[in-house]
Formats: C-alpha cells, structure tokens, sequence
C-alpha cells in the first residue's frame, strides 16, 4: 500500500498507513521503511526520507540491498557524494553485495554531484566485479564522458552500445547531444538526432533543449529554428530552458527582431521568463542600437525587477533623515534594528548604484533607468537640493583578465562623459590606483558627483529628453507601445536595404574595371570629367574621398559598355564635361551626399541616413540608369541637379535601387 503512493506522490497518505501499522500493532519492517524512504525522495522531501531511515535503523531493522539502493539515490540527490560512496563499503561490511543496479546509481550520484572522475571510478570496480554494464549503465558513462570533455570516449561508448546491442533510450540520445553541445559539435548532434528518429524514438524536451543549445553554440539559427518548430509539430511543450536556449540563438545569428519575437510567443504560452533568460533579451535588444527597441529592453528590465529576477535599484528617501520628526526616526530605527539614527543619516548622506555582476547590457539598463528614476524623484520634490549629498556609480573592481569589467568601465565613463554629467572618478579611487595596479588589478572604478549637481544635471532638457524612454512611465515616445507592429515596420525596412544592398553588391560585381571596355573617347576625356567632378564636389561641400568614391564607381558604369538609348544624348555630348557626363558626375556626388529628391522616387519613411561604399553604389546606379534608361526627358532633369542647395534635398535610395536595378540590362 505503501508503494502504492509513489505514483500519485501522496507522501502524507503513506505515512498515514505507517501510522496506522503502529496503533494496530502491525510489523513494519525494512520493506515498509525503504517504501516510505522512496515515496518521500519522489516527492523531494529528501530531508524526510532521511529521516525514515534513521527511523529504520532505531526499529532494528535490518537494511538490504534496495535500501541501500534507495539510500545511495538520497545522497546523491543531496549533493553528498561522498556519503554515497560509503554506502558501498557498508554493504561490504554487511555482507550484502552491490547489484547492477547499486553501481548504476551510484554513478547517477556521483554524476549529479559533478564528481565524474569517481563516476568513472565506480564503472571500473563495477566492471572489475563481473557485472555486466546495461543501458543504465551506459548513459551514466556517457554522462561522465561528457563532464569530463572527452567526446571521444562518448562516441566510443555509443558505438560499443551498437556492438552489443543495448538498448538505446531518449536517455542515451539526450545524454549523446549534450556531450556534442558542450564539445561544440553540431553538426554531430544533429546527426545523432537523425538517428534517434530512425530508431523511433522519441525526444522529450531535454533531448530539443540540448539539441537547440547545440545550433546556438555553433551559431546556426535556422537550424535551431527548424528544430524548435519540429518540437512544436511532436507536441512537446517547450519550456523557459527551450526558449533561451533559442533566443541565444538568434541572438549569436544577429536575429534580434526574431529573439524578442519568441519571447513573446513564449509569454502568450504562459511560460515565465527566468533571469538567464532575461539577461539574455535584454543584452540582445540594447545591442541593436534602436530607440524603440531599448526602450523596449527597458520594460521589460524593470518587469524584471518586480518579479525578483534583478535587485531593485536604489532611490533616496523622499525626507531626509534631518527633516524627518523624531517619532519617523524612531519608527525607521525600528523598522530595522541594525541601524541607529545617526547611521540613518549616514546612509542617506550617499547613494551608490553598483553595476557588478551583470552583463554590460543589462548594465547600461541600470543606469539610464536610474537616472530616470531620480529624475523623476527630483522633479517631485522640486528642488535640487533632494538628493543625497553624494551621488556614485559603481562597476566593481577590473581585473586584467576580466574583459567584461574593463567593458564596462570603459563604456560608463564614455556614456556619462557624452552625455556632459558631473561625475568624475572617485578621488578614492585615484589614491589607490597604484596600489591597485600592483596587485594586478585596475582598481575599483567608481564614480562619483554631488547631488545637487546632479540634480541640475538631469533637469537640463537635452538630459531629460535622453532620460524619457526610460523613466517608469515612458514620456514622448516616438513610437507606439504596439510591439508587434514596431516588428513589422523594423523588419520591412530590414528587407529593403538587404534587397537595396545585394542589388547594389551585384552592380559592383558586373561592372569591374575594363580599359578595354571603356574605349578611347572616354578615356582621352577622362581628365576633363575628373575635374568636372572636383568642381562639383566643391559647390557641394563634399569631401575629397566622397569625389575619389564616385570617379571609381565612374569608371566601373564605363566598364560595362553601356549604350546609350535613342534620344537622352549622342556620344560626344556624353563625353563633354559641360553636358550630360557632368550631370553623371555631379550627380553621382550628390546622391553619395543624400542631398536630391528625384521626383521618381517614392518617400520613405523612417530611413536612417546610409553611409560608406553601399550607399553611394546604390546613388550611383540610380543615376546611371536615369541617364542611359530609356527615358529622354532623364538628361534634361539630371542638368539642374549640380546647382540644388545642399541643405534642401533628400536622398531616398533604397526603393530607387532596388526598382531601376530589377530593369537593368546591363
């Protein structure tokens, strides 16, 4: 009966039917005891189960070798291996001899406890005792290899499991990828997945879990992608391992509109986000670079916070320890017993935001959503002077060898020093940067200002203007709060200029530099033209680098053998520097400088600028196939481009590349 409860985990049942033994008088003996140890390790309550055994012992009873079993399964699942092992010697001394079984869960144990070199310690006296190894066996060995980091005798134990014939589970295939995950072998992972199927068996959520880590580590998110859709398709419900594992993924393929979009699919599942996890997105949504999406990685940084995941930030007291009535400080003194008055005041005297141990996005986080907040905190109390008398930023202390400090600290002093605050380095830290230095550290970077410097520091508008997408309540977005939509738009103008750059790319590779293609006209005129561009470059406040830029991409359409379409121009006007070549030239800069609104082209919205070799390959074609499309008024409209004010054009060339491109017959 007792047993009975292992399978509905009902611990208080089966120690209810342990009582009634009692007061009915009924024998309980080392069956009874080891039935209720295993109920009790099934339900976690491990400290019980040792307390069953140590009711065993008390009764008399003798332990055999399930017991013993059961016992060695307790330990390790409490971390103590060592006690596990001992068990061994006990039942040598007790004349019981250890089972397959016995070594096989010894091995779990000492596998569970990290302990893999006693894991394969174990395998040998088990081996050396006659016991023939079974697929228990096995997947602890697999398991120990694969702590150990030697994917050679992994394999080997899995080719000798085929040899013998043993019976491969979900086990021994999940226990195989994970060995390949950590070795960083996915290909191999995916390949013992292959056969997994073949062989009808079924992965549970570790074997995706591990599989998915695998693509991640090698950086191959669609394959991840493809697996996690398989998972979906088996019925296998994914959980926060599987969606971290994913978004890394995404993460390390530079997909970060495709990682925040899992994890929105992973909340509408009712799946809730842990810290790896969102540590994680928020380190991928600050790295873009992207207002919106900060602002985003914002949110959810504080949702974070109030799920306990980061430690709060924090925020002064609204009064002053001085301005408070005594019976406020006698109740904050009480409040808390470790502090006095006079260290009340104290502690209100500074306030320090330590960004230690976090990565540098989540990092960067803290600190403009503390400035906010203190923002806001200054605003309230509508005075300077609210603030503590002193005001620090913390990074921890930088070792030589710890890159992610050195980060860091350099990125909090670039970020507070462009942003023109009052904060200068500790003069504590000044003193002891010699010292530091010569204990092989760079010191403890800490930053520090006075409140109410501070405080006039983040009242300045061009601050709170930076400040206002992170304050609790985000003010003047200039984006909606519609995620899904913000998605949307990132990710068609993502295709545009992926499409606008490949059609660009290819430009450039059809149209290497040929002086036979050329000809000699263009060549002999080549100087006059060359000079036409300066002197465009000029009127045009363009550096002599953009000019360089368009005399190459020049000589590239001239390269391509182009024909000139009936009507635009005859060849020796295209070869005048005073006619339409000079337009070429000319306007070939003016596009380089986002400086023309063509009436062909259609506006688009919410275009960063362009910059380097893409962009003015893109101008480039545009203007060219302007020039020698099929269209005559194109020569005429191309004459005035040279004389339009720099500061009143605009360049939309994305849409032009890709529409002109697509008839290029070129």
């Amino acid at each position: 009966m007792v047993s009975l409860c292992v399978d509905q985990q009902e611990l208080s049942r089966a120690f209810e039917l342990v009582g009634e033994m009692k007061q009915r008088d009924v024998e309980r003996n080392v069956h009874t005891y080891t039935a209720l140890m295993n109920v009790a390790i099934k339900c976690g309550q491990l400290q019980r189960a040792q307390e069953v055994y140590n009711d065993l012992l008390r009764e008399g009873c003798v332990a055999n070798v399930v017991t013993y079993n059961t016992l060695i399964d307790l330990y390790g699942k409490t971390g103590q291996w060592n006690e596990a092992l001992r068990v061994i010697h006990q039942m040598n001394a007790s004349n019981i001899k250890p089972v397959t079984r016995t070594y096989n869960t010894l091995m779990i144990a000492c596998n569970t406890s990290g302990q893999w070199q006693e894991a394969l310690n174990v395998y040998a006296e088990m081996v050396r005792m006659g016991h023939a190894p079974n697929t228990t066996t096995y997947n602890a060995l697999i398991s120990a290899y694969s702590k150990a980091g030697r994917l050679e005798k992994v394999m080997d134990t899995y080719k000798e499991m085929l040899r013998t014939g043993c019976e491969r589970s979900v086990i021994t295939y999940s226990a195989l990828i994970s060995a390949c995950e950590k070795a960083g072998q996915w290909q191999l992972a995916l390949n013992l997945f292959g056969e997994m199927l073949k062989e009808k068996c079924d992965p549970n959520v570790i074997t995706y879990n591990s599989l998915i880590t695998a693509c991640a580590q090698g950086a191959q998110w669609l394959k991840a992608a493809e697996v996690f859709q398989k998972m979906k398709n088996s019925g296998c419900k994914p959980d926060v391992v599987t969606y971290t594992a994913l978004v890394s993924a995404y993460e390390r393929g530079g997909q970060w509109m495709k990682a925040f979009e899992v994890f929105q699919e992973m909340q509408q599942q009712g799946c809730r986000a842990d810290a790896i996890l969102y540590n994680t997105l928020l380190d991928v949504l600050w790295d873009t670079g992207i207002s919106w999406a900060q602002q985003r990685a914002a949110q959810l940084f504080r949702q974070a916070m109030d799920e306990g995941h980061f430690r709060l930030l924090p925020q002064p007291d609204s009064k002053p320890p001085q301005q408070q009535q005594p019976s406020e400080v006698a109740a904050a003194v009480a409040a808390d017993d470790s502090r006095s008055p006079s260290a009340a005041a104290a502690s209100y005297s500074k306030l320090e935001l330590g960004l230690q141990g976090v990565s540098p996005g989540v990092a960067m986080l803290m600190l403009h959503c503390w400035f906010a907040d203190l923002r806001d905190f200054v605003q309230q109390q509508q005075k300077t002077h609210s603030l503590p008398d002193k005001i620090l930023v913390s990074t921890g202390r930088s070792r030589q060898r710890d890159h992610i400090s050195a980060v860091l600290r350099d990125g909090t002093l670039a970020l507070l020093a462009s942003w023109q605050s009052p904060f200068v380095v500790s003069s504590a830290d000044t003193t002891t940067s010699s010292t530091s230095s010569s204990n092989g550290s760079n010191g403890t970077s800490r930053l520090e200002a006075a409140g109410s410097a501070v405080a006039e520091w983040l009242l300045q508008d061009r601050v709170q203007q930076l400040l206002n997408p992170f304050a609790k309540q985000p003010r003047n977005s200039s984006r909606g709060s519609n995620a899904a939509a913000d998605l949307a738009t990132e990710a068609a103008l993502e295709k545009r200029c992926k499409d606008a750059f490949a059609s660009a790319k290819a430009f450039e590779d059809t149209h290497n530099l040929s002086v036979q293609n050329m000809g000699y006209s263009f060549t002999a005129a080549r100087a006059g033209l060359v000079a036409a561009m300066l002197e465009a470059g000029a009127k045009l406040g363009c550096r002599n680098d953009v000019v360089h830029d368009a005399v190459l991409l020049m000589d590239r359409a001239t390269s391509a053998s182009l024909k000139v379409s009936a009507g635009t121009a005859d060849t020796g006007s295209l070869l005048r520097p005073n006619t339409v070549s000079r337009c070429i030239c000319s306007s070939t800069i003016v596009f380089a400088c986002n400086a023309v609104n063509l009436a062909e082209l259609r506006p688009m919205k919410h275009v960063a600028p362009l910059h380097g070799r893409e962009m003015l390959v893109a101008c480039t074609t545009r203007v060219l196939l302007l020039v020698y499309g099929s269209r005559p008024e194109s020569g005429a409209h191309l004459r005035g481009l040279v004389s339009v004010p720099l500061a009143q054009c605009r360049c939309y060339v994305l849409d032009a590349a890709l529409d002109w491109l697509a008839c290029c017959s070129c």
